[in-house]
């Protein structure tokens, strides 16, 4: 397995599972994962699942990693933010990245000296635009902007979540110094579309509040409490929509903390949102 991709997978939020099916599809080489999160040409999970027939013929490897889909996407959004670093590690490996750089206060010799380009010719000056003038921002940088806003929310829970989240557990992430474990866990926290991160964010945040309020354990969450606030949601005459997006906002809080997730299975559960 590539030094680049171990490095990602050293964190609990990828299962032995996921590492195991990386393996078997040959998909733990850290070019084809740089050619999966170019998000330029679709999402990670759509382009896994297209070219999944040419890389195993075997029906159960193919399920397993489909069932991990959440976790492609997590690791070619934390890949897609690397992806200047794990270049300059490729160009090392390959010993482009391992000339010696200028000493500070040498000079180069005359025939080492770089030729100066010739200043381009002035066209005259630029028509001046009608109206004023304003800076806007790139719809990428406000994206960035709010994947960080949300991801310190998810933080925040985290945190809150203490030992009850094996993401905050360092005894997991093997092979990483806790600097570097710090950063990684950041960035999974602000993987994936930051309205996903945002809507059950808040879902969770209210439902935390709500359940300590009436003493009811969330770190982790215990299926009698998602139980009473679905109840509690539905006597506030909340939409069809709510119930199932609050029990599928628990479910991916839990995933991302790597934290013990109550059965939503649960008959009585599914009784609630459907009737």
């Amino acid at each position: 397995m590539d030094r680049s991709i171990y490095r990602f997978l050293c964190l609990p939020i990828f299962d032995e599972g996921f590492r195991s099916v990386l393996v078997e599809l040959n998909l733990d080489k850290i070019e084809m994962w740089l050619a999966l999160s170019d998000s330029s040409h679709g999402t990670a999970d759509h382009k896994l699942s297209e070219i999944l027939p040419a890389l195993t013929k075997k029906q159960e490897v193919a399920d397993k990693i489909l069932q991990r889909l959440d976790m492609v996407n997590i690791l070619a959004s934390m890949i897609s933010r690397s992806t200047e670093k794990i270049q300059q590690e490729i160009a090392t490996d390959l010993g482009y990245g391992s000339a010696e750089p200028p000493r500070a206060g040498v000079k180069r010799s005359s025939a080492d000296a770089p030729i100066a380009a010739p200043a381009p010719k002035a066209l005259g000056a630029k028509p001046a635009g009608l109206g004023p003038v304003e800076e806007v921002t790139s719809l990428q940088s406000v994206e960035l902007s709010e994947r960080r806003k949300w991801g310190a929310r998810l933080s925040a829970i985290s945190t809150k979540a203490g030992v009850a989240a094996g993401i905050n557990d360092q005894s997991r992430c093997t092979g990483l110094m806790p600097e570097e474990a710090a950063r990684l866990k950041t960035m999974s926290f602000e993987a994936g579309g930051f309205r996903t991160i945002r809507q059950n964010v808040r879902y969770w945040e209210k439902f935390d509040e709500w359940a300590t309020a009436h003493g009811l354990r969330v770190y982790p969450p215990t299926i009698v409490a998602v139980m009473r606030y679905s109840l509690y949601l539905k006597d506030q005459g909340c939409g069809p929509s709510i119930l199932p997006a609050f029990k599928y906002a628990v479910g991916w809080v839990c995933k991302r903390l790597v934290m013990p997730l109550p059965n939503l299975a649960d008959p009585q559960l599914k009784a609630v949102i459907k009737s």
